[in-house]
């Protein structure tokens, strides 16, 4: 099925994965779960709430490509703007006679900031304000400005924090900051 012109997509890639102490490569099934049903409102088009699954062979890597959560032109049934749902990630790995090993669930909190494809592998569990627990990149990015006093929320060096982000440079970071960041530019420690 072609998407409606002007809906955006992500992808997602994972694997390779192994056993601990062992050269014994696993494979991986992966199921992606969107948080909420949508309706595309130019179209009128609904896209239901459907796990959706890909899986890694034993040894090898696998990818998948979702819907971009960060995007106008969703609404619900009621009308209302429907953006930034997260996605949920439900990982088997798996030996070569396809025996299941391990689980994992990740909660994958995805921008288009982050750019793409998006590794699973590499994300890290963070806690929002409210509470909920989602994962982003481990490695650099910088979400929109607007956060608090109107700063970035981003990842520098492993540390997620508040990022000053300037037009004409980059300024020091106070000491509750992980850095700072030149608009349209690679993020500076």
């Amino acid at each position: 099925m072609a998407l409606p012109a002007g809906m955006t997509t992500f992808t997602v890639t994972f694997g390779v994965a192994g056993v601990l102490g062992i050269e014994e490569p696993l494979g991986m099934n992966v199921t992606a779960t969107a948080s909420t049903s949508a309706i595309w409102a130019a179209s009128g088009q609904p896209f239901l709430r459907k796990p959706q699954t890909a899986s890694a062979p034993v040894g090898q890597s696998g990818s998948m490509t979702l819907i971009n959560p960060d995007q106008t032109g969703f609404i619900n049934s009621l009308g209302q703007q429907v953006r930034n749902w997260t996605i949920a990630f439900e990982v088997e790995y798996v030996d070569a006679a396809g025996k299941s090993i391990s689980k994992a669930s990740k909660n994958l909190a995805y921008l288009t900031t982050m750019g793409t494809p998006i590794d699973l592998d590499l994300t890290i569990p963070v806690s929002t304000s409210a509470g909920v627990v989602v994962n982003i990149p481990a490695t650099g990015f910088v979400l929109p400005p607007g956060g608090q006093n109107g700063q970035a929320l981003g990842l520098v060096n492993g540390q997620l924090g508040w990022i000053t982000v300037t037009g004409g440079g980059t300024t020091p970071a106070p000491s509750n900051q992980v850095g700072s960041a030149l608009v349209g530019s690679a993020l500076a420690a």
